[in-house]
Protein backbone atom coordinates (compact mmCIF):
# COMPACT_ATOMS: atom_id res chain seq x y z
CA UNK A 1 0.00 0.00 0.00
CA UNK A 2 3.13 2.82 0.71
CA UNK A 3 4.17 1.84 -2.67
CA UNK A 4 0.53 2.60 -4.22
CA UNK A 5 0.69 5.81 -2.45
CA UNK A 6 4.18 6.93 -3.44
CA UNK A 7 3.66 6.49 -7.43
CA UNK A 8 0.25 8.18 -7.19
CA UNK A 9 1.70 10.61 -5.24
CA UNK A 10 4.26 11.40 -7.86
CA UNK A 11 1.93 11.19 -10.63
CA UNK A 12 -0.06 13.86 -9.14
CA UNK A 13 2.82 15.75 -9.02
CA UNK A 14 4.00 15.32 -12.02
CA UNK A 15 0.49 15.83 -13.66
CA UNK A 16 0.33 19.73 -11.84
CA UNK A 17 3.85 20.64 -12.82
CA UNK A 18 2.79 19.75 -16.80
CA UNK A 19 -0.94 21.57 -16.25
CA UNK A 20 0.47 24.16 -14.34
CA UNK A 21 2.38 25.85 -17.79
CA UNK A 22 -0.52 25.97 -19.86
CA UNK A 23 -2.72 28.11 -17.81
CA UNK A 24 0.11 30.66 -16.87
CA UNK A 25 0.53 33.71 -18.26
CA UNK A 26 2.35 34.50 -21.60
CA UNK A 27 6.06 35.85 -20.90
CA UNK A 28 6.16 39.33 -22.25
CA UNK A 29 8.43 39.17 -25.58
CA UNK A 30 11.49 41.94 -25.72
CA UNK A 31 11.81 44.79 -28.28
CA UNK A 32 13.39 44.42 -31.39
CA UNK A 33 16.52 46.54 -32.03
CA UNK A 34 18.01 46.69 -35.22
CA UNK A 35 21.80 48.43 -35.08
CA UNK A 36 22.70 50.92 -37.65
CA UNK A 37 26.20 52.29 -37.74
CA UNK A 38 26.94 55.27 -39.60
CA UNK A 39 30.86 55.31 -41.07
CA UNK A 40 33.49 57.89 -40.06
CA UNK A 41 30.32 58.53 -37.16
CA UNK A 42 28.38 56.71 -34.95
CA UNK A 43 26.43 53.72 -33.56
CA UNK A 44 22.63 53.86 -33.01
CA UNK A 45 20.26 51.19 -31.90
CA UNK A 46 16.65 51.84 -33.66
CA UNK A 47 13.57 50.07 -32.37
CA UNK A 48 12.06 47.84 -34.60
CA UNK A 49 9.16 50.02 -37.03
CA UNK A 50 10.81 53.41 -36.31
CA UNK A 51 12.47 55.14 -39.02
CA UNK A 52 16.13 57.09 -39.69
CA UNK A 53 16.51 60.11 -41.47
CA UNK A 54 19.84 60.13 -42.89
CA UNK A 55 21.15 63.92 -44.21
CA UNK A 56 24.67 64.46 -45.41
CA UNK A 57 27.58 65.80 -42.68
CA UNK A 58 29.89 67.90 -45.15
CA UNK A 59 28.24 70.43 -47.52
CA UNK A 60 31.39 71.59 -48.96
CA UNK A 61 32.10 68.17 -50.82
CA UNK A 62 30.02 66.93 -53.91
CA UNK A 63 27.89 64.74 -52.31
CA UNK A 64 27.66 61.67 -54.96
CA UNK A 65 24.97 59.10 -52.69
CA UNK A 66 24.85 56.77 -49.83
CA UNK A 67 26.16 53.14 -49.94
CA UNK A 68 24.16 51.09 -47.26
CA UNK A 69 24.67 47.52 -46.52
CA UNK A 70 21.52 45.28 -45.11
CA UNK A 71 17.92 45.06 -45.53
CA UNK A 72 15.99 48.23 -45.52
CA UNK A 73 13.28 49.57 -47.21
CA UNK A 74 13.25 53.40 -48.32
CA UNK A 75 10.41 55.72 -46.96
CA UNK A 76 11.44 58.78 -48.72
CA UNK A 77 14.25 60.39 -51.28
CA UNK A 78 16.66 57.94 -53.10
CA UNK A 79 20.35 56.41 -52.63
CA UNK A 80 21.13 59.82 -54.19
CA UNK A 81 19.33 62.56 -52.31
CA UNK A 82 21.12 64.46 -49.74
CA UNK A 83 18.61 63.58 -47.25
CA UNK A 84 17.04 60.14 -47.15
CA UNK A 85 14.39 57.98 -44.69
CA UNK A 86 14.44 54.37 -44.21
CA UNK A 87 13.04 51.94 -42.71
CA UNK A 88 15.58 49.69 -40.77
CA UNK A 89 14.40 45.65 -41.49
CA UNK A 90 18.22 44.60 -39.89
CA UNK A 91 21.37 45.71 -39.00
CA UNK A 92 22.59 48.59 -41.48
CA UNK A 93 26.08 49.92 -41.88
CA UNK A 94 25.92 53.45 -43.97
CA UNK A 95 28.22 55.41 -45.76
CA UNK A 96 28.61 58.90 -47.69
CA UNK A 97 29.94 59.06 -51.28
CA UNK A 98 31.05 61.87 -52.00
CA UNK A 99 32.97 62.92 -55.87
CA UNK A 100 36.80 63.26 -55.63
CA UNK A 101 37.42 67.11 -56.43
CA UNK A 102 40.92 67.78 -57.59
CA UNK A 103 42.36 70.83 -56.55
CA UNK A 104 43.62 71.84 -59.80
CA UNK A 105 44.08 70.54 -63.51
CA UNK A 106 47.95 69.22 -63.10
CA UNK A 107 48.31 65.63 -63.64
CA UNK A 108 49.71 63.64 -60.93
CA UNK A 109 52.72 62.79 -62.88
CA UNK A 110 53.64 66.17 -64.17
CA UNK A 111 56.20 66.36 -61.10
CA UNK A 112 60.09 67.26 -61.90
CA UNK A 113 61.23 64.79 -59.24
CA UNK A 114 61.26 61.45 -59.09
CA UNK A 115 59.19 59.40 -56.67
CA UNK A 116 61.31 58.40 -54.21
CA UNK A 117 62.69 54.91 -54.24
CA UNK A 118 63.99 52.49 -51.11
CA UNK A 119 64.25 53.50 -47.44
CA UNK A 120 67.06 55.29 -45.71
CA UNK A 121 65.92 53.52 -42.38
CA UNK A 122 66.00 50.20 -43.39
CA UNK A 123 69.46 50.86 -44.65
CA UNK A 124 70.48 52.30 -41.66
CA UNK A 125 69.36 49.63 -39.68
CA UNK A 126 70.87 46.75 -42.07
CA UNK A 127 74.30 48.45 -41.52
CA UNK A 128 74.08 48.71 -37.80
CA UNK A 129 73.61 45.24 -37.36
CA UNK A 130 75.84 43.99 -39.53
CA UNK A 131 78.43 46.48 -37.57
CA UNK A 132 77.02 44.87 -34.71
CA UNK A 133 77.38 41.16 -35.79
CA UNK A 134 81.35 42.14 -36.94
CA UNK A 135 81.68 43.98 -33.75
CA UNK A 136 80.48 40.78 -31.92
CA UNK A 137 82.81 38.53 -33.84
CA UNK A 138 85.91 40.23 -33.22
CA UNK A 139 85.24 40.94 -29.63
CA UNK A 140 84.95 37.18 -29.49
CA UNK A 141 88.42 36.31 -31.22
CA UNK A 142 90.14 39.22 -29.08
CA UNK A 143 88.20 36.79 -26.17
CA UNK A 144 90.19 33.97 -27.34
CA UNK A 145 93.57 35.13 -27.77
Amino acid sequence: MKKFLAILFSVVILATFMVVPAFAEKSPEGEVFHKVEIKGGSTVDVKDGDTVTLKVSDDEKEFEGWVITGDYEIVSGTLTSEELVILPKGDLVVEENYKDVIADDKDENDSDKAPQTGNGALMVTVLLTAGAFVGMLATKKAVRA
